[in-house]
């Protein structure tokens, strides 16, 4: 018997000044570059929390970093995003077994949870993609660097091994 595939949750939000947050499938926001839209990724392995709402940061540029770790994590086994605004870090290891091991850690929270490597990237870039086509879709003006990250995020998805 195979080890059973893992549960991977990836959602985007949008968080206002009050600190409410919306889904980026219910909001409308207008971005830019300059603008720092703040927002948050949730992510759960399994039931595990890895990132909670709480962990808010200007959210095209951490989608945007999440994105160049990805690729490293990918290419070496070893990546580390840095929050662009935040002291906060989360760091991907490939372990045995096809498995990918994530640490979150910021000043007063550590979590750490483990996850098929194929399942939690085949999520994290379905959701940079949902992301980006989000913000296309809702961006007064053509954003190149949006489309760049949108291709990045799909192809580095095309590239990853079959289950």
């Amino acid at each position: 018997m195979g080890v059973l595939p893992s549960k991977v949750v990836v959602r985007t939000f949008l968080c206002s000044g009050t600190g409410e947050c919306t889904g980026i499938e219910q909001a409308r926001p207008v971005f830019g570059r300059g603008l720092h839209v703040q927002g948050a990724v949730e992510l759960g392995i399994d039931g595990a929390e890895v990132l909670t709402r709480a962990e808010v940061d200007t959210i095209d540029a951490l989608w945007s970093l999440l994105l160049t770790c990805l690729g490293s994590f990918l290419e070496s086994g070893h990546g580390v995003l840095r929050f662009p605004e935040r002291a906060y870090s989360l760091t991907f290891e490939r372990a045995a077994g096809r498995r990918v091991v994530l640490r979150f850690a910021g000043p007063n929270a550590k979590r750490s949870a483990s996850g098929g490597e194929r399942e939690v990237m085949d999520a994290l870039l379905s959701g940079a993609a949902e992301f980006f086509r989000a913000v296309l879709a809702s961006s007064p003006r053509d954003e190149w660097g949006y489309r760049r990250d949108l291709a990045a995020a799909l192809a580095l998805r095309e590239g990853l091994p079959e289950r």
